[in-house]
């Protein structure tokens, strides 16, 4: 479990690291979170879903983040360094790749909806 769990923040920092640099640096893009904005549970879950490949340019719009992706797909083959020989293909990384922009845009919409059941529990 240790190696699981070192395996992860490893990755993690990796990923951190490099989007980071890459969306300051190269893309001027802004991937923090912001509240959709939007009304109805279908407006806004899409746009949850949309943010996980877009992030915010100098200009103000909304554009597909290289960072994002780029960050996710350098981290996802990175840790194929470190990991055994049964876990370091290709297509292990690309599995890295779609499990980590998942992950993500699941989080987006936890992010977006749980202040609303919050406040509706409370």
């Amino acid at each position: 479990m240790a190696g699981a769990s070192g395996n992860y923040f490893a990755k993690q920092d990796t990923h951190t690291n490099a989007a980071f640099g890459e969306a300051n640096r190269f893309c001027h893009e802004d991937n923090r979170y912001f509240q959709s904005g939007k009304q109805g549970v279908w407006a806004r879950t899409s746009m949850r879903l949309a943010s996980s490949v877009l992030a915010r340019h100098d200009n103000g719009k909304l554009g597909f983040s290289y960072s994002r992706l780029g960050s996710t797909a350098g981290s996802a083959f990175i840790s194929r360094t470190w990991q055994p020989s049964t876990d370091n293909s290709p297509a292990d990384g690309a599995r890295s790749i779609g499990i980590s922009m998942g992950a993500n845009a699941g989080t987006n919409i936890i992010r977006e909806f749980l202040p609303d059941l919050l406040r509706a529990l409370g």
